[in-house]
């Protein structure tokens, strides 16, 4: 990883040792996903990190690949709570665990965890 891209990253995030999350706390969209731009490019800080961790590659990083979240964070930007996956797995995991649109009005709106 750059050393430009390790503190863009790390500088940025909170640890919660409870859920072994790592928080992005800088500019977060209402839906609670982190945001940065890097290189003149905007990205999700969940997929910039996932790509830089080695979880996803520069071309899946660019192609629209998923970068799903384990822990149901979306602002967690911790390599080992995300994988690569298809939008029909995403949505399958949403389902299930049921994280559809009408239940995130049950977020923590600065933690991004379900009360």
């Amino acid at each position: 990883m750059s050393p430009a891209l390790h503190a863009k990253l790390f500088t940025r995030t909170l640890f919660d040792w409870d859920t072994q999350c790592w928080n992005w706390r800088m500019y977060r969209m209402k839906d609670g996903y982190g945001r940065l731009s890097f290189g003149g490019t905007l990205y999700l800080a969940h997929r910039l990190m996932a790509f830089a961790a080695g979880v996803i590659t520069w071309d899946q990083l660019h192609a629209g690949n998923v970068v799903m979240h384990i822990c149901d964070n979306p602002a967690c930007i911790n390599p080992e709570h995300l994988k690569l996956g298809t939008q029909t797995e995403n949505i399958a995991d949403r389902s299930r665990k049921g994280r559809t649109a009408k239940h995130l009005d049950r977020r923590d709106p600065k933690t991004g965890k379900f009360i």
